[in-house]
């Protein structure tokens, strides 16, 4: 039986024989590159490429904004195992917690239409006070607090629950006590968590001083909040999350169909072909079928799905940087294999977006505050080892940006590419761009960008949609009108 230690540097196949394929280190000189190339920011390239090398991590996107121009959008590494395909600068990843902003701006709108009250308690526990869910604790007696937290508390992580009490990830324990198939789905877990003992009262925020009485003494950063969040937004609105928030969220963003925001799938062979593979080889449960064969983690070992409004959305860079500019907030996120991601929003016009196919284990080493290298706190002379790829990248990237010298450009690069001159049908990147306009159109959401490369074509018809065409790279012409 597989064992759940980590076993990335082998792939072993379980059969009637058993087969070994040697790991291939990854170089950053060899990590194709994608995208439109930006020599003025070149210096991100090999940032990026000298980062992931020094880490394995084969796939990994980095978009850039500046002034509302999404100036830079690159993708470095493969799209598939053993360093097979291009991964595409239009790729679409899990982005894990840096979701969790999205669902906080979409409770927000539906605040302001006046369908829900932020103040309002989150559960009806038979107190005639109005709560919004009125789900039935799975066990009694319940913490009494239970009845106290608010819609506000769940946005503001001050529900009062320790982090370490998160029921997400237990699909298969919670199945096996509630007596149901696995996974439970959100409404039994929400259940089953509403017996969960809290470990302060809700509203508090977490403590800096451990003595100090008007405040919880424990992590409440809440995936279970948050997954209550979608529950009442789902409720209140009568829509999926994902309508909503792509109609109420992202419609208001000029140029931003919110298309390229996704659920993610727990199956590989369910995935947005957009989607890379996501690294990651410990053999886990499934929790799907928990009695079946074991499965890679990030295959099967939790229930995407479910994590809708808390970390199981899938994005590209662009989606990401159009939501950063309009609403508040950046954010890290991670799932437990095969993904680190990061949304940063730096408060001087220039906002980012890293995703990477693969997270942290404990055998990589930090780096300390001072960005000398670390393997745990005692190498640090001061504040902790921090280990969070996340965190490293964000150093990384902001010391290119601080050290100055940067000649940024105007010039956008985001949007679908057609090249009237390309020699096959393309797909919409800037590498393999669709090559006639009825293609680029028939695959251009509404309200969104088209950029064409220089060329000419007579193409003659009607654009009944609405769309931004941009000719940036030289004289594109249709038939009679040049742009």
């Amino acid at each position: 039986m597989p064992t759940s230690t980590n076993s990335k540097r082998l792939a072993v196949v379980l059969g009637t024989c058993i087969g070994v394929v040697l790991p291939i280190a990854v170089n950053a000189v060899d990590l194709p590159e994608s995208g439109m190339p930006v020599p003025e920011l070149a210096v991100f390239d090999q940032a990026m490429k000298d980062f992931m090398a020094e880490r394995d991590i084969e796939a990994g996107l980095l978009g850039i904004m500046k002034d509302g121009c999404i100036v830079y959008e690159r993708g470095f590494g493969f799209m598939a195992e053993y360093q097979t395909g291009v991964l595409h600068e239009d790729a679409m990843m899990r982005i894990a917690s840096c979701g969790k902003p999205i669902t906080k701006a979409a409770i927000h709108k539906l605040a302001d239409m006046g369908a829900v009250d932020l103040g309002a308690p989150v559960f009806d526990l038979g107190r005639g006070v109005g709560g919004v869910l009125t789900y039935v604790p799975w066990e009694e007696p319940v913490d009494e607090r239970l009845g106290d937290i608010t819609v506000q508390n769940l946005i503001d992580h001050q529900s009062g629950w320790n982090r370490n009490t998160d029921p997400t990830y237990k699909e298969i324990e919670i199945a096996q006590d509630m007596g149901v198939p696995s996974p439970p789905g959100r409404i039994r877990t929400a259940r089953w968590a509403m017996s969960i003992p809290m470990s302060c009262a809700p509203g508090l925020p977490d403590c800096v001083n451990p003595n100090d009485p008007g405040c919880c003494n424990a992590d409440q950063y809440s995936n279970l909040g948050y997954m209550l969040l979608g529950l009442i937004l789902e409720q209140e609105s009568g829509m999926d999350y994902i309508d909503f928030v792509r109609q109420y969220v992202f419609g208001p963003i000029p140029g931003e169909p919110g298309t390229s925001l996704e659920v993610g799938k727990a199956y590989k062979e369910d995935q947005n072909p957009r989607e890379p593979w996501y690294d990651d080889r410990t053999w886990m449960p499934n929790v799907f079928d928990p009695g079946g064969p074991y499965v890679f983690w990030p295959y099967g070992g939790w229930d995407q799905e479910a994590r809708v409004a808390q970390g199981g959305l899938i994005a590209d860079t662009e989606t990401l940087l159009r939501f950063l500019e309009y609403y508040p907030g950046g954010h890290t996120g991670s799932l437990p294999a095969g993904t680190r991601a990061l949304t940063r929003k730096r408060g001087d016009g220039i906002n980012y977006v890293v995703l990477f196919n693969r997270r942290e284990t404990d055998e990589f080493g930090g780096y300390c505050a001072d960005w000398s290298p670390c393997m745990d706190d005692t190498d640090c002379t001061q504040g902790e080892c921090e280990k969070s790829w996340a965190n490293q990248v964000r150093t990384v990237l902001d010391s290119v940006i601080d050290a100055g010298g940067i000649n940024w450009p105007t010039r956008c690069v985001d949007g679908i590419w057609v090249d009237f001159n390309h020699p096959s049908l393309g797909v919409g990147n800037f590498d393999d761009p669709f090559s006639t306009l009825d293609a680029g159109l028939a695959n251009t959401p509404d309200r969104a960008r088209m950029r064409i490369k220089d060329g000419n074509t007579n193409w003659a018809g009607t654009i009944n949609q609405r769309v931004e065409l941009h000719g940036m790279l030289g004289s594109a012409v249709i038939g009679a009108s040049g742009l």
